[in-house]
């Protein structure tokens, strides 16, 4: 990248990159001045995209106890199987030591450790939800300490709850073939 003429050699600047599950990263330097943003490179994911890749859709639910809002993503196969409905996977990590939900472009098409990525099931044909349940960290400390005395049940009333509920959005889902994936 050539010398941005709005950067002056002198000053403080921050420079990082950032993505979201949707958004590929981009390296930014931002003048801490005055917060002025110049963009240094963006990745290129026109061959991951070409290749069928679909990034996931973030959705949100509401818990078992109908009240509290659950934040997931859902990958949908590039094409539905025959039939027209998609069976569904679970990628589960019932910890409250972190989020099952990535929250980066790279993490979202590589998954987080689980044996097979959530975007290879997705590309063989499945849909796949990820639920950050009650239980899970990164929320509040109600939210983060649901799963109390329940190591091994963390969130999957909430799981049950989120798969009804895409279900009834989206006709396409079939709800009554679901498959479990997770680790530890």
């Amino acid at each position: 990248t050539e010398f941005n003429p709005q950067l002056s050699p002198s000053g403080a600047y921050l420079v990082y990159t950032r993505s979201t599950v949707v958004q590929p990263p981009q390296t930014v330097v931002v003048r801490l001045e005055d917060g002025v943003e110049t963009l240094l490179e963006e990745a290129d994911v026109s061959e991951l995209l070409a290749s069928g890749y679909v990034p996931p859709e973030e959705f949100v639910t509401l818990a078992a106890d109908g009240r509290t809002e659950i934040h997931g993503l859902l990958y949908r196969p590039p094409v539905l199987p025959a039939g027209g409905k998609a069976p569904l996977m679970v990628g589960q990590y019932a910890s409250p030591l972190m989020a099952a939900c990535p929250r980066s472009y790279m993490g979202a098409v590589t998954g987080l450790g689980l044996l097979v990525s959530s975007a290879t099931w997705a590309a063989l044909g499945c849909a796949v939800i990820l639920l950050d349940a009650r239980g899970t960290t990164g929320r509040s400390r109600a939210f983060a300490t649901a799963g109390q005395g329940k190591l091994n049940l963390i969130g999957m009333d909430d799981y049950v709850a989120a798969i009804r509920q895409l279900g009834e959005r989206h006709a396409w889902l079939d709800t009554g073939r679901v498959g479990i994936l997770g680790g530890s």
